[in-house]
């Protein structure tokens, strides 16, 4: 099975998506050594075609914080070399040494090198990614419809899915998954109450009173003079400090922001 790919490799691997659209890009790929018939994992492998030639392009990864050194361009170049790769492409978080450097020319393999990004301008969105917290809301609903039935006596639906309104001045209907769907999407209830739930206050009610007189049918097409539709919404609220990286690679500039909630990874490129 393929490692979990750190933060680095992550985002050098939706970099690489994003800019080789005609490429198709894998992360921790394993090819097969042409000797030893061995599986070798690579850390990122992009492939295409011109003609009937297969080009493969591999790429490698390392986060330390120190430089890589010259063992580590020896190293891929040893591991590379009975494997299917047609370019080797080495990327640095730390930047390189420079007999690292100079041995990397002398084998044909490309260096790409972050350096520190505080120091420079446009790591400024990650930076700033780093002193805040990301909160996600999961909404659920339940609701109720309090009626009138023909005897002007009021009762309450529950559970009404698919019941249909009717506007009384026209044709016009609408359902209360509609309704639903228009309340969650307003945005006086996103700011007003999403935006303050905790874990311990995550239970509100909505009241909607229909700005003109309609008529709502049940299961069964029985109608009833609807004069007030509640919502109970129950807010689900995780709350993490986001990991940031940024790269700088072709004239442009990526930032990876990942958050771990429960047993779900959230990326943000």
């Amino acid at each position: 099975m393929p490692k979990r790919s750190n933060h680095f490799q992550r985002l050098v691997t939706l970099v690489h998506k994003h800019l080789n659209e005609d490429w198709v890009v894998k992360e921790s790929e394993f090819l097969t050594h042409r000797l030893s018939g061995e599986e070798r994992e690579v850390d990122i492998v992009l492939r295409n075609s011109v003609g009937i030639h297969d080009l493969v392009i591999s790429i490698e990864c390392t986060d330390r914080k120190r430089k890589a050194g010259s063992e580590w361009i020896e190293a891929m170049f040893c591991k590379h070399q009975y494997l299917e790769t047609s370019k080797l492409i080495l990327w640095s978080a730390s930047g390189f040494y420079k007999p690292a450097i100079i041995l990397a020319e002398k084998y044909g393999i490309e260096l790409v090198s972050q350096e520190d990004t505080s120091l420079f301008e446009w790591a400024t969105f990650s930076k700033m990614l780093r002193d805040c917290r990301l909160k996600l809301v999961e909404s659920r609903f339940t609701f109720f419809i309090d009626v009138k039935d023909s005897t002007d006596k009021k009762i309450r639906l529950e559970k009404a899915h698919d019941y249909l309104f009717k506007r009384k001045d026209g044709v016009e209907t609408f359902t209360i998954q509609q309704l639903m769907h228009y309340i969650m999407h307003n945005e006086q209830f996103g700011s007003a109450l999403l935006d303050h739930a905790t874990k311990e206050k995550s239970d509100f009610w909505v009241q909607f009173t229909p700005p003109w007189e309609c008529i709502v049918f049940d299961e069964n097409e029985v109608s009833y003079e609807p004069f007030r539709i509640g919502f109970g919404v129950k807010a689900i609220v995780e709350e993490t400090v986001p990991k940031t990286m940024s790269v700088k690679y072709d004239n442009k500039v990526a930032t990876l922001a990942v958050a771990e909630i429960e047993e779900k990874q959230l990326e943000f490129l």
